[in-house]
């Protein structure tokens, strides 16, 4: 009787390590070739004012056919200076002794003291006030000119 558990025992543990080695020395089961779930998309939107390529703080993008700066950015470019309301409620841009007054996430503006509207509504991400570039620069007499094929905006203005 002990001979026969001794057999069983020894046949058991053949077996455990046959099945081991097997698992072993089998080669992996082939993978999928990797798959592009997705396509980054970078952000290539780069303005120009006078003809030289801004540095801006924060990239400029395109939404709904529209391409945003920061007004920061922008105002330091075209030579404005701001003035920010209390409590932030509204933004007031200078250039060449025009006013504009911004209500941000809004499209209506007080230029001169003179209701009028953008064409898209400003609004804030992450605490900065985006404008659209067009319409924003077009209120100081600048020239906007946009290249669609490497989405570029060409702002002109005189100093």
């Amino acid at each position: 009787m002990r001979a026969s558990l001794l057999v069983v025992w020894l046949l058991a543990i053949i077996a455990t390590l046959a099945a081991v080695s097997s698992a072993i020395a089998a080669p992996p089961a082939p993978t999928q070739p990797f798959e592009k779930k997705y396509t980054p998309y970078v952000s290539h939107e780069i303005i120009f004012f006078n003809n030289v390529e801004a540095d801006l703080e924060h990239h400029a993008f395109v939404r709904a056919n529209y391409m945003y700066a920061t007004l920061t950015d922008v105002a330091r470019h075209i030579g404005g200076s701001i003035t920010w309301g209390p409590s932030q409620s509204w933004v007031e841009v200078e250039r060449k002794g025009k006013k504009v007054r911004i209500v941000p996430g809004a499209s209506t503006i007080f230029v001169d003291g003179n209701k009028q509207s953008l064409s898209r509504s400003t609004f804030r991400i992450d605490k900065l006030l985006y404008v659209p570039i067009r319409s924003f620069c077009e209120l100081f007499g600048c020239t906007v000119n946009w290249e669609e094929s490497q989405h570029r905006a060409y702002v002109s203005f005189q100093d």
